[in-house]
């Protein structure tokens, strides 16, 4: 069922993920939030701003409809948008975030990472929270049906106790790997403790970190990185005392097992393949601002990636790259 009146949406940033991301025509189902607010039922896509000319004029082209201005103050009074999002350079999310609470404001839907660091993530958390604004943060695997068929799994307990997990990821731990922190927490339902890293070569201002994570049960996830960004492998491995389940083809194929007793070592189990449904296909970014409008309208308690998950993946990479910086030596992480 949708809301009577679809939820007015406006974007800031009309970068690769804010519109042009969905001109690449190899890609498939909806990547940018113009898009994503354009088919979603739940949403109307009512302006957006922009300050580079280029981009703005090939917007027009794309959405002549919808009005594109250099200034969010005339965003927000010509077009009052319930929901804003932030697809703008990560250090302006904070600075950004601020100025947009002066105004009668619904929701916010913030790319990753959520920001420039973990302070300002904090104080975004708390100043959404203070004025009431539904905060979310782009982390699109929370949407995927194939991720969430996984943390089903995991919750029923169909894997039994989780013992050990193994993630792969290209590098750039703030930018991929805020993604892959998001997914260990999210499928296992547990908190991080602490981090220990390694930096590859290259990265340069958003370092190729591999290393391991511990979970507050003690589970441990070792984290391995390829040191280049083009190679598209996000994939993860979750073993628990019943069986295991595996991510893979760049988080599109799930692979299950479950632990049999050995026909050959007594006293032994074995892991040996299941067969698992597919899930549904569904357009994951369509389906992250529908959910923003369901909260919105009371039709949901919280989105499904809120500010304070994407704060818990923004603190494991920085605790991660503090510990690269100390050769390895654990660190805590924050809160």
């Amino acid at each position: 069922m949708t809301c009577e009146q679809p939820r007015r949406a406006a974007i800031i940033g009309l970068g690769n993920i804010g519109f042009r991301f969905d001109l690449q025509s190899r890609r498939r189902g909806t990547w940018s939030h113009a898009a994503a607010y354009t088919r979603s039922p739940e949403t109307e896509l009512v302006g957006a701003v922009e300050l580079d000319g280029n981009k703005a004029d090939l917007f027009r082209k794309h959405y002549p409809a919808v009005p594109v201005y250099d200034d969010i103050g005339r965003l927000m009074t010509a077009c009052r948008p319930e929901i804003v999002s932030i697809c703008t350079p990560t250090e302006s999310h904070y600075p950004l975030l601020k100025e947009l609470l002066v105004y009668p404001l619904r929701g916010v839907f913030c790319e990753k990472p959520l920001a420039a660091n973990a302070a300002e993530g904090l104080e975004m958390v708390r100043a959404a929270a203070a004025h009431g604004i539904v905060l979310a943060v782009n982390h699109t695997r929370r949407w995927d049906p194939g991720f969430l068929r996984v943390q089903e799994l995991v919750r029923r307990g169909e894997l039994g106790a989780i013992r050990a997990v193994h993630a792969v990821y290209p590098g750039q731990v703030f930018n991929i790997g805020t993604h892959l922190m998001d997914v260990v927490c999210m499928i296992t339902g547990r908190a991080p403790v602490c981090v220990s890293g390694v930096a590859l070569p290259g990265g340069g201002d958003d370092p190729h970190l591999s290393g391991w994570l511990r979970l507050d049960d003690g589970t441990v996830c070792t984290i391995n990185a390829l040191g280049r960004r083009e190679l598209l492998v996000f994939e993860l491995d979750f073993i628990g005392a019943r069986g295991r389940v595996r991510i893979s083809d760049n988080g599109e194929s799930l692979e299950g097992a479950a632990f049999v007793h050995s026909d050959q070592y007594d006293g032994y189990e074995v892991l040996r393949r299941r067969e698992l449904p597919a899930p549904p296909e569904r357009d994951r970014l369509v389906e992250a601002v529908t959910d923003m409008a369901m909260v919105i309208g009371g039709r949901k308690d919280k989105v499904n990636c809120t500010g304070a998950d994407g704060l818990v993946a923004l603190r494991l990479a920085a605790a991660l790259a503090a510990s690269a910086r100390r050769h390895g030596r654990p660190v805590a992480v924050e809160g």
